[in-house]
């Protein structure tokens, strides 16, 4: 199953771009110049994924912070986040 969502990386503001839940992984992509490497393509394996929390910003925005078990951490704001929610749960339990 695949599942895509408009989303935005937050790296020093917000660096639009896509993220798709697929059978393997998280995947953010994003083809802006300004946006570092690693998150051009970046993948996040739903076994190295140690927890994801939402955090309300000024009541309207939902930012999700991914935290690896390694203890890096990714934060995205995510366009309908309750269908992603439901989405990930799925996927990140299999």
């Amino acid at each position: 199953m695949k599942r895509s969502f408009y989303a935005s990386a937050v790296i020093n503001g917000l660096c639009g771009g896509a993220v798709q839940l697929k059978d393997d992984a998280f995947y953010f992509m994003c083809q802006k110049l300004t946006v570092p490497e690693e998150y051009k393509q970046l993948r996040l394996a739903y076994s190295d994924i140690g927890s994801i929390k939402f955090k309300k910003f000024l009541k309207i925005l939902s930012i999700a912070t991914i935290e690896l078990k390694n203890g890096k951490t990714y934060k995205f704001w995510i366009f309908n986040r309750r269908e992603f929610i439901r989405s990930i749960n799925e996927m990140w339990k299999k």
